[in-house]
């Protein structure tokens, strides 16, 4: 089993493609690092600016109750008000950057993971029958099983990779421009987050829960390419079916957060940053109710993935 896999890793890092797609992230740093030397310094009187806009704020919020505005305008501007006063009470300026908060700012980019992650799963197998090389693969004395399970362990060793290279850049990249400073600093977002309790996480913290949820994320929608792959005989087929499936579940996800059946579908499940940073987007759902729904889809999809790759008539 070692062997297959090790040979499969072989057969994709040796492809000029798979490095284009990992040189995206490299840009994509350089671009987030530009954009990011050229903010402007803290503020000497970032106190008092502050202290004037949590005033505005408060003011706002009691003309807004007096007048009966929309709750959700009123507990994000509550919520924006403590995060404020948090800041201030802690001497942490709004507009500061640490290697590390600049890593946590380049994870917004972790969706150009997900896309280099789609096309890779999507093409390994489908890949095979297309040149003609998926014959060469079965006349080994190993079962099409092994031959399923070895592409699949590349697929995730290349989604890990990949996670890795864009944590291990930023913060290099990050420590270069702003120090190694601040990693038990008490992490705050840019906007409030619902019922969010600042200061509930480090800085350190928050970049490691990021990453890690990035990475089950990665896995899920690569599970899903690697399904349409296996069962298409595509690359193109399975790579678009992926990206279409992968948008159209995060669209209902969002548009339908008021209907109880949602909280088991797929994708209202997988943003797990959401029970550190925030609350679930259904009451009463938890992280070991996302995880066992997360864990029935990856093993349906693995059911429909295997059956086709085993049962197919390479003849055809």
């Amino acid at each position: 089993m070692g062997n297959l896999i090790r040979n499969e890793n072989m057969k994709l890092y040796i492809r000029p493609r798979t490095w284009v797609l990992i040189g995206l992230v490299v840009v994509s740093l350089i671009f987030n690092a530009m954009f990011a030397a050229k903010q402007p310094e803290v503020s000497p009187d970032w106190k008092a600016k502050l202290s004037n806009e949590i005033q505005q704020e408060t003011q706002q919020l009691q003309d807004d109750q007096a007048r009966g505005a929309f709750p959700q305008k009123q507990q994000l501007l509550q919520q924006q008000i403590k995060l404020n006063q948090y800041r201030l009470d802690h001497d942490i300026p709004p507009s500061h950057t640490t290697s590390w908060l600049f890593a946590k700012d380049f994870t917004g980019q972790l969706g150009l993971a997900t896309i280099i992650a789609i096309v890779i799963a999507g093409d390994i197998v489908s890949s095979e029958y297309q040149w003609g090389t998926i014959k060469l693969l079965l006349i080994r004395p190993v079962t099409r099983t092994k031959i399923y399970l070895a592409k699949y362990a590349a697929v995730l060793l290349f989604g890990l990779f990949v996670t890795v290279i864009m944590l291990v850049l930023s913060l290099l990249v990050g420590g270069a421009l702003f120090g190694f400073a601040g990693l038990s600093e008490p992490y705050l977002p840019n906007l409030p987050l619902e019922d969010m309790v600042p200061g509930s996480l480090s800085v350190g913290q928050d970049l490691v829960l990021t990453y890690l949820t990035a990475l089950l994320y990665l896995w899920v929608v690569s599970t899903i390419a690697f399904m349409f792959s296996a069962a298409s005989r595509s690359s193109v087929l399975g790579i678009t079916l992926t990206m279409v499936v992968t948008a159209a579940g995060e669209v209902l996800a969002k548009s339908m957060p008021n209907f109880s059946g949602m909280k088991f579908w797929l994708f209202t499940n997988t943003g797990l940053l959401q029970y550190f940073e925030g609350v679930p987007p259904i009451p009463g759902m938890t992280l070991g109710f996302s995880l066992a729904v997360i864990a029935a889809y990856v093993l349906v999809c693995h059911a429909v993935g295997w059956l086709f790759f085993t049962k197919n008539d390479v003849s055809a």
